[in-house]
């Protein structure tokens, strides 16, 4: 909230590019609607922020698009019927995904046997694992941020959750599968990106990220990537660093070759383009089929 104050009050900006999480978009897209100035997120999930208002717009795929067509894709793959979810109650990226996970397992007819909840920066799951170990559910959902997942991982392995188990998350990156290491293994997501892609410009982005940081792109640094590109266009498409003329030109963005694909906007600021299921084999993404 300060930064997009003084960015929009002091510092006089017609677009910002932000913010990263969900839970600040909440707070901070706000005022930039109220001020009539752009602001693409090029990370946030939660469903419903782009409806804030007509300045602002989202590079995420969001809850509401990914998690149905996981549920349909998993459930027709794998067949489970009775899971567990894990949920972070604090986080509104994870509150927002859990909502829709419990949503779209009612439609497919799965039971959810227990709905066991922590909080951003609890450290011991060991209490909530072992009540779900209990259950033999057939599959575990996980509604949390990044940086928690390893841990959930990591520590279920250990308990003695099997890996015919799987778990199953709205969205991941490779940081958090590294961190995980071997507890990782069998984990199936929905990305907006993969890097394998053959999307314009996808394999020169990571070859050139691999060569300068040492390791392959994130999904987040992928739609990061695209979102200065997708504002760039807006901007030369607009003619005009007016932040109406921006506006504009963004909401009528259609078919724009990224890394993540041909992008578009839907009616509320949304992002529109296809996710991919993958599964974790071997420390590695692949194509989950």
């Amino acid at each position: 909230v300060e930064d997009f104050n003084k960015l929009i009050h002091q510092d006089g900006v017609s677009a910002i590019l932000g913010p990263a999480s969900s839970s600040a978009g909440e707070e901070a897209f706000p005022i930039a609607q109220q001020n009539g100035v752009v602001a693409l997120s090029p990370t946030s999930g939660a469903s419903g922020l782009s409806a804030i208002g007509d300045f602002i717009f989202r590079a995420s795929l969001t809850a509401d698009v990914i998690i149905p067509n996981s549920v349909k894709v998993t459930h027709a793959k794998l067949g489970y019927q009775r899971v567990a979810t894990i949920v972070d109650s604090v986080e509104l990226v994870a509150r927002s995904s859990d909502k829709v996970w419990r949503e779209a397992l009612a439609e497919s007819g799965v039971e959810i046997m227990t709905r066991e909840i922590f909080q951003s920066g609890d450290s011991d799951f060991s209490l909530l694992l072992a009540r779900i170990m209990a259950l033999n559910p057939d599959a575990i959902f996980i509604s949390a941020l990044p940086t928690d997942m390893p841990n959930i991982l990591i520590q279920a392995r250990e308990l003695g959750i099997p890996y015919s188990i799987p778990f199953i998350v709205a969205q991941v990156s490779i940081d958090e599968v590294l961190t995980a290491g071997a507890a990782a293994e069998g984990l199936i997501t929905s990305a907006s990106w993969i890097s394998t892609a053959g999307t314009p410009g996808n394999q020169a982005f990571v070859q050139n990220y691999s060569a300068k940081y040492g390791v392959e792109p994130s999904i987040y640094a992928a739609q990061s990537y695209a979102s200065v590109y997708i504002l760039a266009e807006a901007i030369a498409n607009a003619q005009s660093t007016d932040s109406t003329a921006i506006r504009d030109a963004m909401a009528t963005l259609s078919d724009f070759d990224t890394v993540l694909g041909k992008f578009s906007f839907n009616d509320i600021g949304d992002t529109v383009y296809d996710p991919v299921m993958l599964i974790v084999e071997n420390g590695e993404f692949q194509a989950f089929e």
